[in-house]
């Protein structure tokens, strides 16, 4: 008796996803086909960093921010939430560890600044997957905040631990941001949103609005890309300067030298009368 074959899973388009398939396509293979990431991932001090940094302000947020806990108990929530994975050495993961604890520390008093203006905004969530399904795929993203005004306006945070300036065009230039942005409003759709980028290490932030017709071909597009991706037979390699940053350049590139122009200049010519 024959086996049936399983049915093929419905395909889940992320921020990162979308500009992983934007950058190259066989990037987009190797970390969502055939799952190699595992293999060459190294883990970083930026990522670890950021993620110990994430974890301590959603404890902080859903446990009541200002309002709840006092400044030393936020740096108590960074030590407990602190991953030494990634530095290399002890004296690295100390010098970061402080670098953290500078920032929960202005963190804390700009938000005790805020509360005495009454300008402190509701948090609705933190770390929350959101999802919309379209016929043949689904739109998936993770906010790191969403926060509601007074005014009713909902305001999408997105944390970048190490960013030290950020700018309105910066925020709107970003596709996971514009895709939060497309995310809440399907869920919220009679509510304005606003969406904001937190530099931690620059104590900054800066915000921007999507307009309903930015919203509309942003939409558009990424539907474009759900079919590319759905009727792809050939992942094709996208030589580029991204290249240099890949974690997967051991495998294009086996000698170590990542000569992207000239790899590119040898898969375009032996790509030539290929229909």
């Amino acid at each position: 008796m024959g086996t049936k074959r399983a049915a093929p899973r419905r395909l889940r388009l992320s921020p990162t996803k979308i500009s992983a398939w934007l950058a190259c396509h066989l990037q987009y293979k190797f970390t969502y086909i055939d799952r190699l990431s595992r293999y060459y991932y190294k883990p970083n001090r930026g990522d670890t960093f950021g993620a110990s940094m994430h974890r301590a302000l959603q404890m902080f947020h859903e446990a009541g921010g200002v309002e709840s806990i006092t400044r030393e108990q936020f740096e108590e929530t960074l030590r407990l939430s602190w991953t030494s994975t990634g530095y290399k050495d002890a004296e690295e993961e100390k010098a970061y560890l402080e670098r953290g604890r500078h920032i929960v520390q202005k963190y804390y008093d700009a938000h005790v600044a805020s509360a005495g203006k009454g300008a402190l905004a509701r948090t609705l969530f933190t770390e929350k997957q959101l999802s919309h399904s379209y016929a043949d795929f689904s739109l998936i993203g993770r906010l790191d905040r969403l926060d509601e005004r007074e005014d009713g306006t909902l305001e999408i945070v997105d944390y970048k631990s190490n960013l030290t300036e950020v700018s309105e065009a910066d925020v709107h230039a970003s596709l996971a941001m514009a895709c939060y942005a497309l995310l809440v409003g399907k869920r919220y759709p009679d509510r304005p949103v606003v969406a904001s980028i937190v530099g931690l290490a620059g104590g900054c932030s800066a915000s921007t609005t999507f307009s309903s017709e930015e919203m509309d071909v942003l939409e558009e597009e990424i539907k474009e890309i759900a079919r590319q991706i759905i009727a792809v037979e050939e992942y094709e390699p996208n030589y580029s300067p991204a290249c240099l940053d890949c974690i997967f350049a051991r495998i294009c590139y086996p000698d170590g030298v990542v000569d992207w122009e000239s790899r590119r200049k040898e898969y375009e010519a032996s790509r030539e009368g290929a229909w």
